[in-house]
């Protein structure tokens, strides 16, 4: 049985989790890898709840980025995004996250 189309669902409620508990749990710090994984991104359904997905663990502790050394996976997924008009928004919400959350000596 192919479950794919229930991965924006899940999206979604990680998503929510995320915004919605005071602390971010070292769980999501397993998953940034597969997070910014480009195949994620090929699929339009997925956009929208994994940009915010990312949005939230940046807000909860940016320093997860830093520490699994995820800065470039998500600034080519950025890249990504704006490379087409109807995704560029979704990358701009990743980095102004990122710009508003991290230290300027990591960008």
């Amino acid at each position: 049985e192919d479950i794919s189309e229930f991965s924006t669902y899940v999206f979604q409620l990680m998503s929510l989790l995320v915004e919605l508990n005071g602390t971010l749990n070292p769980y999501y710090a397993e998953t940034l890898p597969v997070l910014v994984n480009p195949a994620l991104w090929e699929k339009f359904g997925n956009i929208p709840p994994l940009s915010r997905l990312l949005q939230a663990i940046i807000q909860k502790n940016v320093n997860i980025i830093i520490e699994t050394d995820q800065m470039k996976p998500i600034l080519g997924v950025f890249q990504r995004l704006v490379a087409l008009p109807s995704n560029d928004q979704y990358g701009f919400y990743i980095v102004q996250s990122m710009l508003q959350h991290i230290d300027f000596e990591y960008i």
